[in-house]
């Protein structure tokens, strides 16, 4: 494939990737940074109104996050995998089929 197709063809096709992924990236921060202010001016208003907070939000949210690394972390890994695997059949028919090997 790489020696058949034109090399600004090639190039093409990697700078337009490249630009999804700038624009991903670019979206994926504003959420993530959007999501952090949120919560930082939460906590900051509630510990104004409440400052016991101060000393439970921590622990709690350290408590979460371990939940959420021992299992939601492997169980979406291993749905992953087993997506993948159960697709890869068909996947490989269709590429066969594009190829004309079938």
């Amino acid at each position: 494939w790489w020696d058949q197709q034109p090399q600004g063809r090639v190039l093409n096709r990697f700078i337009a990737d490249v630009g999804t992924v700038d624009g991903c990236i670019a979206v994926m921060i504003g959420i993530v940074s959007g999501a952090i202010l949120y919560f930082v001016g939460h906590t900051f208003f509630l510990s104004l109104t409440n400052p016991i907070c101060l000393f439970l939000v921590p622990p709690i949210a350290l408590a979460f996050e371990r939940v959420a690394a021992r299992y939601y972390r492997q169980s979406i890994r291993e749905f992953q995998r087993l997506l993948l695997v159960s697709t890869s059949p068909l996947d490989q028919s269709a590429s066969e089929l594009v190829c004309g090997q079938v």
